[in-house]
This record gives structure tokens, sequence and C-alpha cells, in this order.
């Protein structure tokens, strides 16, 4: 018996299109759990897309086992995030922890492998692990998502241009470099992608990251006095001449009310405007969508510079002005509403090492 429910998120991308890396592909799972053959008859195969990607799709499959065996043959667009649960009788007995064999002797387990179109076995020919521990060998994109996964790695584990060179079809890397483009500087961004190979240039992920990148460039050479008109929490329009003042620049911060990270910096940036006090003004730009969370967190924080937003009539106007989903992140512009430093920066430890080379006097 085979069952496949779709779960559709109401979210659309009409700008993106699944092109030939989508489904001109196919992949193949093989188990063989000996050890395992008498205590289940069904495994039921979970695949989660990325919703980041356009892909808001889950499927879940009932496939067949006979003695420890099943075979399940799948097309997916770009990656899945995958899991096995055992059944024996309609009932659940495990969810299996699964050992990537292209990793080192140290990695541990997975209860989800990341899973494009390969071709994989999964066995427990090492008895001397539990039972529900089995082997997958032919992974190839599980080994670089984990690796890459900003939550799990190391701060600096990032993809490098030199391993894109090494590995240009890897859908996990691709995927990684769209997590990680805030760390990157549009030259570097732009030569990352032009490494990836042409089938990957077809896909969403790569749209995406193309299109934040064109925008950043747009905001490289914009002037960010043109349209900036923001309120506060009182209803108060802001142009850039009035947040720039008597001051040389600019510091925009994104933020948002539910960003522990956002929260976390308030402190070193008091401080930075204690040193810049005569050079730069501080303006928090708020991302968030809901007007009364963002109101009582501007007064909870009883931050002493300006905090504005489009909100509540113009709630995804930051966003898409400065195209930033997220906080914390930074920008510094000049006196005459031109980015003063490259790129924007993910950390503010990054911005304050830019603000030496601008001003010479480092933040104590």
């Amino acid at each position: 018996m085979k069952i496949k429910i779709l779960l559709l998120l109401p979210i659309l991308l009409p700008v993106f299109t699944f092109q030939s890396l989508a489904y001109d592909k196919k992949g193949k799972i093989t188990g063989d759990l000996p050890n395992l053959k008498n205590q289940f008859d069904n495994v039921v195969i979970t695949m989660r897309g990325f919703e980041e990607f356009g892909d808001a799709i889950t499927t879940v499959d009932t496939v067949q086992a006979k003695g420890g065996k099943f075979e399940y043959h799948f097309s997916v667009p770009g990656t899945r995030m995958v899991s096995f649960t055992l059944l024996k009788n309609n009932e659940e007995v495990t969810v299996l922890a699964i050992k990537d064999a292209a990793t080192s002797p140290q990695c541990g387990y997975f209860q989800e492998i990341c899973l494009g179109n390969e071709d994989i076995k999964i066995n427990n020919k090492y008895t001397f692990w539990p039972e529900d521990v089995v082997y997958c060998e032919g992974l190839k994109e599980n080994k670089w998502y984990y690796a890459f996964d900003m939550n799990l790695a190391p701060a600096g584990d990032k993809v490098t241009k030199q391993f894109i060179k090494a590995h240009p079809n890897s859908y996990a890397t691709l995927q990684a470099v769209f997590f990680q483009k805030l760390s990157f500087s549009n030259d570097e961004l732009s030569d990352m992608l032009d490494l990836f190979s042409y089938d990957l240039k077809q896909s969403v992920t790569y749209l995406m990251i193309r299109k934040y990148l064109d925008k950043m460039m747009a905001l490289e050479k914009m002037n960010y006095a043109r349209n900036f008109n923001w309120l506060d929490i009182n209803g108060t329009s802001y142009d850039f001449k009035t947040v720039l003042g008597d001051k040389k620049y600019v510091l925009l911060v994104f933020w948002s009310s539910t960003c522990k990270e956002c929260s976390e910096e308030i402190a070193e940036l008091k401080e930075f405007q204690e040193k810049y006090a005569t050079l730069v003004s501080i303006v928090n730009l708020s991302v968030d969508n809901d007007y009364r969370k963002w109101k009582e967190a501007v007064d909870e924080e009883k931050i002493p510079w300006y905090n504005l937003s489009g909100l509540p009539n113009n709630k995804d106007g930051i966003r898409e002005e400065y195209c930033v989903d997220t906080g914390p992140e930074f920008i510094l512009v000049n006196s005459d509403g031109n980015a003063a430093i490259k790129n924007i920066n993910t950390y503010f430890y990054g911005l304050k090492m830019d603000f030496i080379d601008i001003l010479g006097t480092p933040l104590k």
C-alpha cells in the first residue's frame, strides 16, 4: 500500500519555476536491514521540502518491506530532508538513526538526512551498533548540508570558492551559499555563483540568490536618502535629512522584535553610540510585520535612538526596499545617502572593523 499526503502551505513564488534540475533525474533508496527483518513490515519515508526555496511540500510514503528489505524510487527538486519510520502491524517501531558513510568516524547519527536525486543504500551490517542505527552509503548532499549549517557548524565553517570549484554540482552547497549570503561581499557572491554548474544555475535556489545579489548591487549604487521615509511608533515620519542631523554617517540597524540576537546587540550599540556620537546617527529599521509587537519591543528596550518602520500600513516596506528579511544586520551610509561600506554586515564586530578602516579610531 502506498499513501501520499501533500501538505501545501499558502506560499506562492510565481517568479520562479522548477526547471531542468527539478525532475529530469531520479533517485533510489535501497534498504537491507537483516537484523530488524522480523521487527517491521513497512517503512514510512517522509520527505520534507525547503519552504525558503518555494518547495513547501512534505510527502509521506509507506513502502512495504519483506525480510528486512525495501526499495523506493523518487524524484525531487533540489534536495529534501528525509526520515525513515519502521512499522509493524501499522504501529511505529522506531525512527532510524542514520550514519552517513561519507562523514568522518567521529560524526554522529542523523534522524533526517539531506537527499538529492541520488541512489543510496541503507543497511545495518555493523552488529555492534544499536539496532535502530543504520549505515547509509551513496549520500552526496548530506555531508555538505550539515557541514555548512551555521546552526551546527562553527561560525568559520563557510563555503569558499575553492570548495565550489571542487563541487560545482552540489545543491546542498548552493543552499548553504543562500543561507550564508549576508556574510559575503557582493563581489565574492558573484564569483561564487559563476562557479556552479549549468544545471544548478537553472534551479530556484540559484535564481533567488541571483535576485538577492542584483538587489544588493543596486543598493550598493543607490542613494538611500531618496526613498527614506519611515515612521516611528507614534506615526511621525522621518526622512533621511532628519535622521542624519549634523552627523557624517547614518548606521542602519535592521532588526525585529522576535530576534534574540538583535536584543543582544543593543548593549554594544549603546557603547558604539557613546564612542561615535558626534559622527554617527543610529537608526533601527524594523522588519516586523506586527505593529503591536514592534511597539512593545521598542518600549521595553528603551533604545535612545531612532526606531522606524513602515508599520502599521506598509508592513513589508523595509523588507522590500532593502532586501533584508531578518536581523540583526547593519549598513553604514554616508551623508550623501550612499553606502560607506560595500556590503551589509551580519555581525556588529565586522562593522566595527570597518569603522577602524574608515575613521582610523577603533571602538574600545
